[in-house]
C-alpha cells in the first residue's frame, strides 16, 4: 500500500464505548463518501467488530480513517492498531477454520468478506495491525475541495450517543429481517414452483414411457403378424420367376412381368427385412432379446459370411476380403448375432461402394476380438457421423436412391435406418462396443467392433 493521505479522523479505543463511537463515525464517514446504505451497513459492521476485537484481546489502540489509492482504485480505508499480545494461529482464523471462545475468528474472517481489501501484520507481543478498505464509489469525485468539506463536516458533528446508535443497528437489524422475511418468501413460493414442475415432470415422464411400451408392444404385434403373409408373397414370386421361363410365346410381355415379380419380390423381401429389424429392436429395449453363447473359430464365422455376401460383391464388381492377424482364441459369444452385426456392416459397405473392395479383419488383445470393416465407396458426411447410429437415420443423398444394382437387383437398396443402431445394441448386448473409426467422403468409411473374447454377461429371457 502506498503511504497515507487525507486523514479524517482518528478514534482511541479503549473502552466499549469507543467501539460503539467507530461504528457510528464510520457510518457517518460512508455517508459523506456517498456510499450507499448497504455499504454503510458492512463498513460500520466491520469497523465496529474489529474495534472490539481490540478492547477485548488488546484493552486498547486506535483506528485511523483516511483514503489510499491501491493500484488504479481509490479506497475509504480504515486502519486499526493496537500494542496487544498479537494474534495466534493468524492462517487458521483467515481460513476460516479457528474460532474463539469469544468470536476473534468470527469477527476477522466476517470483517474480510465486508471489505473490498483486507490484511492484518500482526507480531507476537508487539501487537497487530488491521487494515481493510472499500472502493469508492464513482459518484465521489476525489478532489481536496471534496476533502475539505469532509474534514469539515467531520469536526462540526457532535459527540456520539450510544443509544441513538443502538437504535440505528436496530433499525438495520429489523430492515434485514423483513429482507430475510421477503426473500424467505421468495424462495418458497419457488420451492413450490419447483415441486409442481417435478411433479409435473414425473407425471409427463410416465406418459412418455406408458406411451413407449405401448409403441413397442403395437410394432411387435404389427411386426409379427405381416411376416407371414410377406413369407407367402416371397414364395409365391420365387416360384413364378423359376416356372416363368418355360412359357413360350410371351415375348417382351414376359420379360416386363419377369421384371415386375422380381420387384414384388424384392420389395416384399424389404418388408420382412424391416418387420425382423422391428422385432429386434422392440426385443432389446424390452431387455427379452435371449444370448446364446457357443463355442466357435474366426474361420467359422468367416467362412458363413463369405458364403453370403460374395455373390453380391462380386454382382457389383466389388473384392471382398477376409483378414485374420494373428492368432485368436475361440470366441465364446452369441454366433448369430455377431453374424448379424458383421452382415449388418458389411451389407452397409457393399451399398455405398460400387467397386473397389470392402475388407474385414480380427485381431485379438487384452481379452477382446476387434473386428475392422473397411470400404473403399462413398464415405460419410461429416454432418452424418454423430447421426448414424440413431434410429431411421438415412444416410444416402436422393441421387444414390433408386439406383438398381447390377442385373437388375435392387438387393442393396437404401434400407429403414436400423442396420447400426440395432448392430450398436447387439454388440454392447454382448459386452462390446461399436463405433465409427473413421470416414472421409468419397474414400471410404471404417467401422470398428470390438467384443471380448468370452460373453460373460447374463443369458436373456427367451421370448
Amino acid at each position: 500500500m502506498k503511504k497515507k493521505k487525507h486523514i479524517f479522523f482518528t478514534i482511541n479505543i479503549n473502552f466499549q464505548e469507543d467501539v460503539v463511537v467507530s461504528r457510528q463515525r464510520a457510518r457517518q464517514i460512508a455517508e459523506l463518501f456517498r456510499f450507499s446504505p448497504q455499504e454503510q451497513t458492512k463498513i460500520a459492521t466491520a469497523v465496529s467488530e474489529i474495534t472490539r476485537n481490540v478492547v477485548l484481546y488488546a484493552g486498547s489502540g486506535k483506528a485511523e480513517f483516511f483514503v489510499d489509492t491501491i493500484g488504479s482504485q481509490n479506497f475509504l480505508i480504515i486502519r486499526v492498531t493496537d500494542n496487544g499480545p498479537g494474534i495466534e494461529k493468524l492462517e487458521k482464523i483467515m481460513r476460516g477454520d479457528y474460532y474463539s471462545k469469544r468470536g476473534m475468528g468470527t469477527g476477522i474472517s466476517g470483517s474480510k468478506k465486508l471489505m473490498d481489501y483486507f490484511e492484518i501484520e500482526t507480531k507476537p507481543g508487539r501487537g497487530t495491525t488491521v487494515t481493510m478498505g472499500k472502493k469508492l464509489p464513482p459518484v465521489f469525485v476525489p478532489l481536496d475541495e471534496e476533502f475539505e468539506k469532509i474534514s469539515k463536516r467531520l469536526r462540526e458533528l457532535g459527540p456520539v450517543n450510544p443509544f441513538d446508535e443502538i437504535k440505528m443497528q436496530n433499525l438495520e437489524l429489523m430492515k434485514l429481517l423483513e429482507e430475510m422475511s421477503e426473500k424467505n418468501r421468495e424462495l418458497e413460493d419457488t420451492n413450490r414452483a419447483i415441486s409442481s414442475l417435478y411433479a409435473e415432470v414425473n407425471d409427463k415422464a410416465g406418459e412418455l414411457e406408458r406411451a413407449n411400451r405401448l409403441t413397442m408392444e403395437f410394432i411387435s404385434y404389427v411386426s409379427h403378424e405381416i411376416r407371414t403373409p410377406l413369407s407367402s408373397i416371397i414364395m409365391l414370386s420365387k416360384s413364378l420367376l423359376n416356372n416363368f421361363p418355360e412359357q413360350k410365346g410371351f415375348g417382351q410381355i414376359a420379360n416386363e412381368v419377369v421384371k415386375k415379380i422380381g420387384l414384388i419380390r424384392k420389395s416384399a423381401e424389404e418388408l420382412l427385412e424391416l418387420a425382423n429389424g422391428l422385432l429386434d429392436l422392440t426385443r432389446i429395449e424390452a431387455g427379452k432379446l435371449e444370448v446364446v453363447p457357443v463355442i466357435f473359430d474366426i474361420e467359422e464365422l468367416f467362412s458363413t459370411l463369405r458364403g453370403l455376401l460374395k455373390p453380391i460383391a462380386g454382382n457389383k464388381k466389388v473384392e471382398l476380403i477376409f483378414e485374420k492377424k494373428g492368432h485368436i482364441p475361440r470366441l465364446y459369444t452369441d454366433l448369430n448375432k455377431l453374424s448379424q452385426i458383421l452382415r449388418n456392416l458389411l451389407s452397409n459397405a457393399l451399398k455405398f461402394t460400387p467397386e473397389g473392395k470392402v475388407t474385414v479383419t480380427a485381431g485379438y488383445g487384452g481379452g477382446k476380438v476387434i473386428f475392422t470393416v473397411t470400404d473403399t465407396g462413398k464415405g460419410i458426411r461429416k454432418e452424418d457421423q454423430n447421426e448414424i447410429f440413431k434410429e431411421y437415420f438415412r444416410r444416402n443423398t436422393p441421387k444414390d436412391r433408386g439406383h438398381p444394382a447390377p442385373g437388375g437387383s435392387h438387393a442393396l437398396s437404401e434400407g429403414q435406418g436400423l442396420g447400426l443402431p440395432i448392430s450398436r445394441k447387439l454388440a454392447r448386448l454382448l459386452g462390446g462396443e461399436l463405433k465409427l473409426e473413421s470416414s472421409v467422403l468419397g474414400k471410404g468409411s471404417s467401422f470398428q467392433l470390438i467384443l471380448p473374447v468370452k460373453f460373460t454377461g447374463l443369458k436373456r429371457e427367451r421370448i
